[in-house]
């Protein structure tokens, strides 16, 4: 119980933080499907672009699900340390316990994003006055849904790597692969510059994972496909359909891991030291 309770201040300082920072739009009213947009990279009705000043605020907008990934993603591992012995010597159904403590993280990050983003509204409320759309719907259920499973992605990628490797391995590793892919992003202004087919470069940022997280760059409606200096137009089905086929991947194959993983006796990075 103490852990959700402080899993919900984070997101309510964060939710706060982001309403007074991101949510910025032109004029005293705003569509709440615009309120989304911008919690992933928009700038009032200007979708995303590619310059460093605009990816840098885009990884500030990512920083409740890397502060999340912190919070989280040395949970299975923990077991492992510090628990194992008793957890897999009276627990022998090894899967069914894998799949409680699974489940115990989705519920986990539904709970934060959901308070993060009625967090938000209120704050965003509070200073605008705020509207519903037609197409907010799609908007909303889509921004939840491709956070979700990013979150839980990484979250299970982080613990599995930190019970192979150690927490230290584990945290290097998805921090790394994120940061990547975001600067893979940055180069797409130099190929602007560089009079590369608008086709390649399109092809790439559908090739980035990250860029699923970008709310703006998707076809979810009006709002979306007439926003200011749309870039391009993924597919929302697709972008969600890739990330549940890597989520499932990670999380069978970390059943087969906790099925197979010795006990850990102690901790590896203290054995190391």
């Amino acid at each position: 119980m103490r852990k959700k309770v402080e899993l919900m201040i984070l997101a309510v300082f964060t939710g706060i933080f982001h309403s007074l920072v991101f949510i910025n739009p032109l004029e005293k009213e705003v569509a709440i499907g615009e309120v989304f947009l911008q919690l992933s990279g928009s700038r009032g009705r200007f979708s995303l672009g590619y310059s460093i000043a605009e990816l840098l605020c885009f990884f500030l907008c990512l920083m409740p699900g890397l502060l999340l990934l912190f919070f989280l993603g040395l949970r299975l591992y923990g077991h492992f340390c510090t628990a194992s012995i008793y957890v897999f010597c009276r627990y022998t159904k090894r899967i069914v316990w894998y799949r409680k403590v699974v489940l115990s993280l989705i519920r986990e990050i539904v709970l934060f994003q959901i308070t993060f983003l009625i967090t938000i509204l209120l704050c965003s409320e509070l200073r605008f006055n705020l509207y519903w759309m037609e197409q907010d719907e799609k908007i909303i259920i889509f921004h939840f849904l491709s956070f979700l499973l990013w979150n839980l992605l990484w979250i299970m990628v982080m613990n599995l790597i930190s019970i192979e490797k150690g927490s230290s391995q584990g945290i290097l590793f998805v921090m790394g692969i994120q940061m990547g892919m975001l600067g893979c992003l940055s180069l797409i202004n130099n190929l602007n510059r560089q009079g590369v087919e608008i086709e390649i470069i399109h092809g790439l940022i559908r090739c980035n994972p990250i860029s699923v997280l970008v709310t703006g760059w998707h076809k979810l409606g009006p709002l979306t496909e007439e926003n200011i200096g749309n870039r391009t137009f993924l597919s929302p089905i697709v972008s969600l359909g890739i990330l549940w086929i890597a989520t499932l991947t990670v999380l069978i194959y970390g059943g087969i891991r906790v099925a197979k993983k010795e006990i850990i006796v102690e901790n590896m990075e203290w054995r190391e030291g």
